[in-house]
């Protein structure tokens, strides 16, 4: 009888933090939150994209620049790892388009390990600011 209780004592707070781990990792993204709750519409395509500049929100969101001043939000297919470590990416697209489904982002340190868009979503300089915020909120202590 010993040996039952002990081992309930040892695999119940296992299983009940496997619980908790599940149950976090399914809540929504507070990015892929934000773009349901503004409604922000994908397009497949940026035709005459000229990359100027990016912002990490997190391993599968970025916000990429434009030389006309315009922004959009990158959703990539899955976790690019190095995302949130580097103050450099490079973008592989098929000429002057960029395009969700077919180009991906990469590290330069690391180009065997390319993190393909699965989104792009135009946005307006306060959708831009409002993301920035969401990262930040994300970074403080208490939240």
């Amino acid at each position: 009888m010993k040996n039952f209780r002990l081992m309930i004592a040892v695999v119940a707070p296992i299983f009940i933090f496997g619980c908790a781990t599940t149950a976090s990792d399914n809540k929504p993204n507070r990015y892929a939150q934000y773009i349901q709750e503004q409604k922000l519409e994908p397009v497949s395509s940026v035709t005459a994209f000229r990359y100027h500049g990016w912002n990490s929100l997190d391993k599968e969101h970025l916000i990429v620049s434009t030389t006309f001043k315009k922004s959009y939000l990158l959703a990539l297919y899955g976790p690019c790892n190095d995302l949130n470590f580097t103050n450099r990416i490079a973008i592989h697209t098929q000429g002057m388009t960029l395009q969700a489904k077919f180009d991906s982002i990469y590290i330069p340190n690391s180009p065997e390990y390319k993190c393909s868009i699965k989104s792009i979503y135009p946005l307006n300089e306060e959708q831009v600011k409002q993301l920035r915020e969401l990262r930040v909120e994300k970074e403080s202590p208490s939240a």
